[in-house]
């Protein structure tokens, strides 16, 4: 990756969508035969096999299977990329590519490898096999077989004719393949070993006027806000590897509670110690607390998590694995007088210094939680009763394992509250798939038809919880006092009516759902793309009560984006 592209200062916020940029050319040209480095190579995948036409291009940053390869081949997606393709003359678009995983090897067996890849419709126009008479037979000479020429092309897998190019292999992968072994040949072309076979490049002596193909797919890392995610709900990236991974090293302690493994991605980029950005955030923020009059307050959660096991100190004589060094994760205060937890350390997993990465970028992304709420919010008007409740302090009832230590705490949650829960066995399975479908991050927002039902509840899932060492508290319903949890403030005042579930208002007394409508005032502003964006953004409705409403900025935003020729300012 190019992180060039990716220069800010420490106290610009980073955004969230990951870009790769193409670039690919293809013109008409009245010269002599120009050779590319292709070759024959076997894919096996799914117990399929087959021969295919590859091309290994050193100047492309990622790798490429044609759709037509990975439909044949039943190739199973591993999640998506958006990548920003720009072609010479500056045209741009914007494309979703699925992520896979293949397994290839040399056309005889005796070198295999696996590589991740991109699918793409047409990877380039067809290429042509060596026919230079002269340089075959000097390969013939030298004991040299071209893999291209060689393989009879009725074997290979095609789709419309046999000069299909259905992989490239860039140099994510291109640089461990080379040999070293190079031989010239006659004119400028020169025959190049790889571990998957010969490949022959360079200009032949025969004249030619067919188009000729060259390739570059530069991949630039460009932050930029992820617009589409507005209007597109396919982005849900696929979490088997990632389960893989946790059930291969989740793990329980003496005292019960959880240990983990960060889901690092393959290959990702080395963390830097960013120890000086920490540094600077946090005087920042004892700046600000103290401003407050609440440095006591927050460095009291600090020595809390210190007692209980769940925070460590740092022992500067410790040595690290290779390539696992030392990073650290800013952190901020968030006081919320109202709520159960009065103040809570938030840390930023974004934050990483000039060319260097963040933690986000290396470890596999979570699922889309907010296609959860439709789903979890319908089961909580099911039945006549609703309940809600939450854990307590659950993110940091998981440990770390000590490989991972050196990075961050982790916030595996959901994969081990899904591991709790699919423990239990009858006559408690029931009730612990209820639980199981009832909890969005570290709430529970659930139904039940009677008193006893949810006193039923109530306890059992809190026992099961217990064995995890999760505290399952703060219930509240719709004001059964025989039931209810009475939580009071500093201040000794009961709770209003009034409670949130799952960002809507929830009224305990009318038992209704409502979403807090704000008035937006930008009368004498000019209209960015950026207010209209703030303002798309503002009304949470994960239903869709108000998308009528709604859906008018994300349009205008979506158009706004969709066009190259707006400006940043819209005259309106």
């Amino acid at each position: 990756m190019c992180y060039d592209e990716n220069k800010r200062s420490d106290n610009e916020k980073p955004e969230s969508k990951e870009v790769t940029e193409n670039t690919t050319l293809a013109n008409n040209s009245c010269s002599r035969e120009v050779y590319l480095q292709t070759l024959i190579a076997y894919i096996k995948e799914n117990n399929l096999k087959h021969f295919i036409r590859v091309i290994i291009d050193m100047g492309s940053q990622r790798s490429y299977i044609s759709k037509f390869t990975a439909r044949k081949m039943k190739l199973k997606g591993l999640g998506e990329e958006c990548v920003n393709h720009g072609l010479f003359g500056g045209i741009e678009h914007a494309e979703t590519h699925q992520r896979y995983r293949i397994n290839l090897s040399n056309v005889d067996g005796s070198y295999n490898f696996e590589l991740d890849v991109l699918d793409e419709k047409k990877i380039c126009a067809s290429l042509p096999k060596m026919n230079d008479a002269h340089c075959l037979n000097q390969l013939k000479d030298m004991g040299i077989l071209i893999s291209d020429e060689a393989i009879n092309e009725r074997s290979c897998l095609y789709e419309k004719n046999s000069g299909e190019i259905h992989l490239l292999i860039g140099a994510d992968y291109a640089g461990k393949l080379l040999t070293g072994n190079i031989k010239y040949l006659s004119g400028s072309l020169v025959a190049v070993q790889t571990l998957l076979g010969w490949t022959v490049m360079g200009k032949s002596d025969i004249i030619n006027t067919n188009k000729s193909s060259s390739l570059l797919v530069l991949s630039l890392h460009v932050n930029n806000a992820k617009i589409s995610d507005l209007w597109n709900l396919d982005s849900l990236e696929t979490q088997e590897l990632a389960l893989e991974h946790f059930r291969e090293t989740v793990s329980r302690d003496s005292t019960g509670r959880y240990k983990v493994n960060l889901p690092w991605l393959d290959g990702h980029p080395l963390l830097h110690d960013n120890k000086e950005l920490a540094q600077k955030r946090l005087k920042n923020t004892v700046k600000s607390l103290k401003s407050k009059n609440r440095l006591n307050e927050y460095q009291e959660v600090f020595n809390q998590w210190e007692n209980e096991g769940i925070s460590e100190q740092i022992n500067p004589d410790k040595v690290h694995p290779e390539g696992l060094g030392i990073h650290y994760l800013p952190h901020r205060a968030v006081f919320k007088d109202n709520s159960t937890t009065k103040v809570r350390p938030v840390f930023d997993g974004s934050a990483k210094t000039r060319n260097s990465v963040s933690i986000n970028e290396c470890i596999e992304k979570g699922p889309n939680l907010i296609e959860m709420i439709p789903a979890i919010l319908n089961r909580f008007r099911w039945g006549r009763i609703g309940v809600i409740s939450d854990i307590k302090q659950a993110f940091l009832q998981i440990a770390l394992n000590e490989s991972d230590r050196d990075v961050l705490r982790p916030f595996l949650l959901a994969s081990v509250l899904n591991h709790v829960l699919d423990q239990v066995e009858e006559p408690l399975r029931s009730l612990a798939t209820k639980l199981k479908d009832s909890l969005y991050v570290d709430n529970c927002v659930a139904s039940v038809d009677s008193v006893s039902e949810l006193e039923h509840f109530r306890t059992e899932t809190q026992r099961i919880l217990k064995t995890a060492k999760f505290d399952l508290r703060g219930w509240k319903n719709n004001f059964l006092p025989e039931i209810e949890e009475t939580v009071q403030d500093s201040s000794g005042a009961v709770e209003e009516k009034e409670v949130s579930v799952l960002g809507l208002t929830w009224d305990r007394e009318e038992d209704t759902l409502s979403c807090e409508m704000i008035r937006t005032e930008n009368e004498g502003e000019p209209i960015t793309k950026r207010k209209i964006l703030s303002v798309a953004h503002q009304l949470f409705d994960p239903i869709g009560f108000t998308f009528p409403i709604t859906l008018i900025p994300k349009l205008l935003l979506q158009e706004c984006w969709e066009s190259r020729e707006i400006q940043n300012y819209l005259k309106m």
